[in-house]
């Protein structure tokens, strides 16, 4: 859907995105802002993003195109018209050429795992110690006896059988 602003200046042609459409309508039925963002369980900036025509909020066009037909299901608009402002404007939109790269976000331990991660390292680096050693024992065939040894404390009697 596209406006004439000023075709008789000799202006050209300015496309009309679906968030023009979105807002009138809103604003039509006297909906807030906040009453929409409620009802369709998003966030108001996500709202105001949809009816600015702000699509790099979203981060793929899939998640544009599904909040449209959401938002427009809800003000009883034909989805197709908006999905078509929607394709008029995305190609411009999605076709300009960005000097800033994609931020990249690494995940962070949480404050609680940052102080135990060291010791959780020593604690497997010593589980791996005393099992190397007791297969070596085991190999080797040493036996080692912590405590009592294994020997009986009094010898057997001898039998006086001559």
């Amino acid at each position: 859907m596209t406006t004439d602003v000023g075709q008789d200046a000799g202006m050209s042609v300015v496309p009309v995105g679906p968030g023009a459409i979105l807002r009138g309508e809103r604003e039509r039925q006297s909906l807030s802002i906040d009453s929409v963002a409620k009802t369709m369980n998003v966030t108001t900036d996500l709202v105001v993003a949809l009816e600015t025509n702000d699509f790099g909020f979203f981060d793929a066009p899939v998640f544009a195109r599904g909040y449209l037909r959401q938002y427009g299901s809800l003000l009883s608009l034909a989805t197709d018209q908006l999905l078509a402002a929607y394709a008029g404007i995305a190609d411009d939109v999605l076709s300009t050429p960005s000097l800033i790269p994609p931020m990249r976000v690494e995940p962070i331990a949480p404050q609680w795992l940052r102080w135990k991660r060291p010791f959780m390292w020593a604690a497997a680096a010593l589980v791996v110690l005393l099992l190397g050693l007791w297969s070596v024992r085991a190999m080797r065939g040493i036996h080692l006896s912590f405590g009592e040894s294994d020997r009986p404390a009094v010898a057997p009697a001898q039998s006086s059988d001559h």
